[in-house]
């Protein structure tokens, strides 16, 4: 099956005429599926919040509940970004602008607990997602990381955007 995405900025009837003739020309080999919905985060955002984190990752080092020093680097990638989404959650709600899709916990029937599901960076929409990167280039900042020069590139990029 062939997957199209039209984003446009062009007048409505324009829109939706090239709509209808994807829709007539896709309708001859058999049934069609048009999903309507907003743009999410772009593929630079992703490429830029997964540098960011990388960098975080390989030079972090943070307290552990005992107040012993410990590298991020000993975490996985996933890990990281796992806390880094959980903070930047926690700080959108303290700014009274909760995340669309926020954190849950949901009842495990099966173990009979409370099991937290964290917000999913594919949720975000482009405004969270800018606003994740500016978050991950503050935390990092505060944490004394000296970013390579691809997030540096990559920030100054996003910044003059």
């Amino acid at each position: 099956m062939s997957w199209k995405q039209i984003v446009t900025h062009e007048d409505k009837k324009t829109t939706m005429l090239r709509v209808w003739e994807m829709v007539c020309k896709g309708a001859l080999k058999g049934p069609v599926l048009v999903t309507l919905g907003r743009p999410s985060r772009s593929l630079q955002q992703n490429a830029k919040f997964h540098a960011l984190i990388s960098d975080i990752r390989a030079q972090g080092v943070v307290s552990d509940p005992e107040g012993n020093k410990r590298r991020l680097s000993a975490s996985s990638l996933e890990d990281v970004k796992a806390a880094l989404v959980d903070a930047f959650s926690g700080e959108m709600d303290q700014q009274g602008a909760p995340l669309r899709k926020p954190s849950r916990h949901t009842w495990n029937w099966i173990s009979k607990r409370f099991v937290y599901v964290r917000p999913s960076t594919t949720d975000f929409n482009k405004e969270e997602a800018g606003n994740f990167i500016e978050f991950l280039y503050s935390t990092g900042t505060d944490m004394g990381v000296q970013w390579s020069p691809i997030v540096t590139k990559i920030y100054n990029e996003y910044r003059e955007a």
